[in-house]
């Protein structure tokens, strides 16, 4: 499915709790953002860092619904329950995802510049592994880089 999302390094999110912790007006609401991308160029970013080819093939929104309604029912009859392979959340965030402008909450909070998304890539990356949720990446990311995230 096609869409569009924001993606945000874990660290400025964390920097900005902090600083608004610090220097935040009471009642003040403060957005956080990183990268504007589509879904298409996110999975095409992620699959340049991982070193892996994208197979990804493109899935129109009714297709995507009924394939998350129809996962999701099956998943749950299993013992103990399963995890579907694509859940409605995701194509409720790709039907309904939106960009977004961090910049006045940055500014007041005098954050830094937005970290490449390439290094949120590696970063992110590096946690899965760490966490065996994925195997070390191909060609791409290295090993060494990998380490560096660790």
């Amino acid at each position: 499915m096609e869409g569009r999302t924001n993606i945000v390094d874990a660290d400025t999110v964390a920097e900005a709790h902090l600083r608004a912790a610090e220097r935040g007006k009471r009642g003040a609401r403060y957005l956080v953002a990183g990268h504007n991308v589509t879904i298409g160029g996110l999975l095409s970013r992620a699959s340049d860092e991982l070193g892996i080819p994208l197979r990804a093939r493109r899935v129109p929104l009714f297709a995507a619904q009924l394939w998350s309604h129809w996962d999701e029912r099956r998943c749950a009859r299993q013992v103990p329950p399963g995890r579907p392979m694509l859940s409605r959340e995701f194509v409720d965030l790709a039907r309904f995802g939106q960009w977004v402008d961090g910049s006045a909450s940055a500014e007041a909070l005098g954050l830094g510049p937005v970290p490449p998304l390439s290094d949120t890539l590696r970063k992110a990356i590096a946690w899965y592994v760490r966490h065996r949720y994925i195997a070390s990446p191909g060609r791409g990311l290295c090993r060494a880089e990998i380490r560096r995230f660790l």
